[in-house]
């Protein structure tokens, strides 16, 4: 069941023309904490803290604990380190992005009424980014298994397993779209070279032995706007709701190479497939949530996220393969090209829900430690549309995917205008029969300084994940394991008003 489960979560090269599935629902359903620098010194452990921009994308009712306005500015460095170790054979990537985080702005109000119970009410309005996609990956080694070359399911597609030779116009089918490629490109061809007599295909790497090389590169964020209502009762309860419009913008760009570097393989020298995906979309949710002083020193926080309804998902893809064959030595290597664009996909995505409990314990004025636990259920996710079935990716994201918790811990501690901050989140890993694949653990710490009128607030979060990776189909590939490691530097300007 685990193989089944990491074959999916990659975008396969040899299935690129399915490119929505569970895959992408998957995606775009993990969003993890961030905003502020604060927030993220404190693992975003704020949903019962409040008076930061954070918690209107955390627990909204945190809006309630402003009692001035704010204006509130995040750029944030994310550094990239990706480990891969495919057949005994290691390779390091690094990149580095500059993004805007988080902006926005607080406007509180005093109630008309100085009688009134509602001590104040707030405005808010602003940005968030809800995850980073910047990431860039490479998978290398010589593979010496028999069979062990693109090129067999390749083969295996124009044969249907072997039990049907497929005819150059039958490949154009999607399960075959890749075997298309490959037969434009010469690495598929008819052993007899008469298609009167049907087509009998081959391929020239039977035996393997081939170096093989994936590039992976991705880009975009997952971002929301959103705009928030909320009140202060009493200086006890304080209550907030947040309407969030997400956006979507995804790329993902594959290069998969792979050559006869010992010169063992009549013929074949090499094949290139470049694969490109886009991926964009629009959605919206609604936030609400409570806030409850239980003590002087105790906070209670509430807060529920309704699913997010992406009505306008579109998917635009193509690829294109390459491949250089010696067919005579004496008249040197033939270059063929072969490329398909194929095309634009629209579909709907439904998100879960989440709940969010927390509490934050006060420490007289010296300091607090926060905890927030969220629940989430993956396997509601769904994906629609009006011209293709979706009820394979439902059902496997319904009997594979599960209820997962995700913990976050923090603590602050003040010195005069002097703050520090640390903390820790544990991500758990979405799938029933997955064990600790997929699980995401983060570590921060963080200072800031506020002297009523400006806040510079500054924190360091590192994240880390290990999984298995195929960089094509799982039942001819062995897998790559990853080590994939993010450092972010955050600061956050604000200036209250």
């Amino acid at each position: 069941m685990k193989k089944i489960i990491i074959s999916l979560l990659i975008m396969l090269p040899v299935h690129f023309a399915l490119a929505q599935s569970e895959v992408d629902a998957l995606r775009y359903s993990q969003t993890y904490f961030g905003s502020t620098a604060r927030s993220t010194g404190l693992a975003g452990a704020t949903g019962a803290l409040g008076a930061d921009l954070s918690t209107l994308t955390n627990n909204p009712a945190g809006i309630g604990l402003y009692k001035r306005s704010e204006v509130v500015v995040t750029p944030i460095l994310h550094e990239g380190l990706t480990e891969s170790v495919y057949i005994g054979n290691t390779e390091e990537n690094n990149n580095y992005n500059f993004d805007l985080q988080n902006a926005g702005v607080v406007f509180s109000f005093n109630a008309l009424d100085r009688r009134s119970s509602w001590k104040n009410f707030q405005f808010a309005f602003g940005f968030n980014r809800l995850r980073n996609f910047n990431n860039e990956m490479t998978v290398a080694g010589h593979n010496g298994a028999v069979d062990g070359t693109i090129m067999r399911p390749f083969y295996d597609y124009a044969t249907n397993y072997g039990t049907t030779n497929l005819t150059p116009d039958e490949l154009v089918s999607s399960a075959a779209f890749d075997a298309l490629l490959a037969y434009e490109a010469d690495l598929l061809y008819d052993v007899d070279g008469n298609s009167d007599n049907g087509y009998q295909w081959g391929y020239d790497a039977i035996y393997g032995g081939v170096y093989q090389q994936k590039d992976i590169k991705t880009s975009g964020a997952h971002d929301e706007v959103f705009l928030s209502l909320g009140g202060n009762y009493n200086d006890k309860l304080y209550l907030g709701a947040t309407i969030g419009i997400q956006s979507i913008d995804y790329r993902e760009e594959n290069i998969y190479y792979e050559a006869d570097t010992q010169d063992t393989i009549p013929v074949f020298n090499s094949l290139t497939k470049y694969d490109n995906l886009e991926t964009t979309g629009s959605g919206v949710n609604l936030k609400v949530g409570a806030i409850y002083r239980a003590a002087p020193w105790l906070r209670l926080g509430l807060a529920y996220h309704t699913p997010t309804f992406f009505g306008s998902m579109r998917d635009v893809y193509n690829s294109r393969m390459e491949s250089s064959l010696t067919y005579d030595p004496d008249e040197g290597a033939v270059n063929n090209e072969s490329e398909r664009s194929a095309g634009e996909f629209d579909y709907e995505l439904i998100t879960p829900s989440r709940m969010i409990t927390s509490a934050t314990f006060l420490i007289r004025d010296y300091g607090l430690i926060s905890v927030d636990y969220e629940l989430v259920n993956y396997s509601k996710a769904t994906l629609d549309s009006d011209t293709f079935g979706f009820n394979d990716s439902n059902d496997f994201m319904e009997n594979n995917f599960k209820r997962q918790g995700n913990l976050r811990l923090g603590t602050e501690w003040r010195y005069g205008h002097f703050y520090a901050r640390g903390g820790y989140a544990l991500y758990g890993s979405p799938y029933k029969n997955g064990g600790d694949f997929g699980e995401t653990t983060f570590k921060s710490f963080g200072f800031g300084y506020r002297d009523g009128s400006f806040s510079l607030d500054f924190a360091y979060l590192n994240s880390q994940m290990s999984d298995t990776y195929f960089i094509y189909d799982s039942d001819y590939a062995p897998q790559a394991v990853n080590d994939y490691q993010e450092n972010q530097y955050v600061v956050t300007f604000g200036f209250q008003f």
